[in-house]
């Protein structure tokens, strides 16, 4: 069985760092939100990050079959048809969904600029 040390704690020496506390203040604000204006906020917030996912994942693949046909010795008539008109309307659908992610972006702004305008400060 391990021994206990019985050593008084003012005889113990403080060995490494020491945490020294410091406290801070900090004014928060406090919004009054109705359910609904949450569940709009947080449906834009899903909405505008599903938009820039589907935007980015449309012009990677533009970029990849734009990389294939610079480097290809050869291309297949599929991959040829791809270069030509695949890419083109990837592209397309990427700025697409990349403008609706802007207006979702706008609209949630737009939104919590109005909750912030009509908060009124109990004070």
């Amino acid at each position: 069985m391990a021994e206990i040390s019985e050593t008084a704690v003012s005889d113990v020496t403080v060995q490494g760092a020491v945490i020294q506390s410091v406290y801070v203040t900090r004014k928060s604000k406090v919004y009054a939100l109705y359910d609904t204006e949450v569940e709009t906020l947080s449906a834009l917030s899903d909405d505008e990050t599903t938009a820039y996912s589907v935007s980015s994942f449309l012009c990677a693949a533009a970029i990849g079959i734009l990389t294939n046909f610079a480097f290809a010795e050869k291309l297949t008539p599929e991959g040829n048809l791809l270069s030509k008109v695949g890419a083109p309307l990837l592209l397309v659908g990427s700025v697409f969904y990349l403008w609706r992610a802007r207006g979702f972006a706008s609209r949630r702004k737009a939104s919590w600029t109005r909750i912030k305008e009509e908060s009124e400060s109990a004070r």
